[in-house]
């Protein structure tokens, strides 16, 4: 048994399987991204005459994130040839990264809410303020968060401070509509 794994072909199947997931991963992840950039875009560009508000809260995580994906291909790379089990160090930093990076866009994603007069786009949302249908505080752990259910049927758990925005713009819409009244 202990030759299968001293042996090259457990090796690059191991590589071949890790990377393969890694590039899954991120392919997914991407397509995520894009699709809720496209809907952010196309969002701001309907409802450019109203008083668009954005709140992005991603900036840190985004830096924290990057900054460890540099390190992990930095590792990756000046690893010495020589060291033991060089390759299954690179193969796990460059995995790491990999994942750390979808991780990164992901962070962008969630932790970003633009509002409008009578609207919202949130991940891949883009929604009146009369589509929610419930939005309840909750404790995941240490982070507070909100859940917000919307009228697809979809849940989303935002962050307590996109969850706060939200609110409060809910909470003016209505405050607009009883004032039209």
């Amino acid at each position: 048994m202990g030759k299968v794994y001293n042996s090259d072909v457990f090796y690059y199947v191991a590589v071949v399987g890790f990377l393969a997931y890694a590039v899954y991963y991120l392919y997914g992840i991407s397509k995520y991204f894009l699709k809720a950039q496209k809907i952010w875009k196309e969002y701001g560009t309907a409802h450019a005459k109203q008083n668009l508000r954005k709140e992005n809260q991603y900036h840190w995580w985004l830096a924290i994130l990057l900054a460890f994906v540099v390190y992990c291909f930095y590792s990756c790379a000046t690893i010495p040839s020589t060291a033991n089990q060089a390759e299954w160090f690179r193969l796990a930093f460059a995995f790491v990264g990999l994942i750390l990076l979808g991780q990164a866009m992901t962070a962008v994603v969630k932790r970003r809410v633009m509002c409008s007069d009578d609207g919202f786009v949130y991940e891949d949302f883009a929604g009146r303020w009369q589509s929610i249908i419930n939005m309840q505080p909750q404790r995941k752990g240490l982070v507070m968060a909100v859940d917000l259910m919307v009228t697809n049927g979809k849940h989303y758990t935002v962050p307590r401070g996109i969850g706060l925005v939200l609110h409060d713009a809910q909470l003016a819409f209505k405050d607009r509509k009883k004032k039209e009244k």
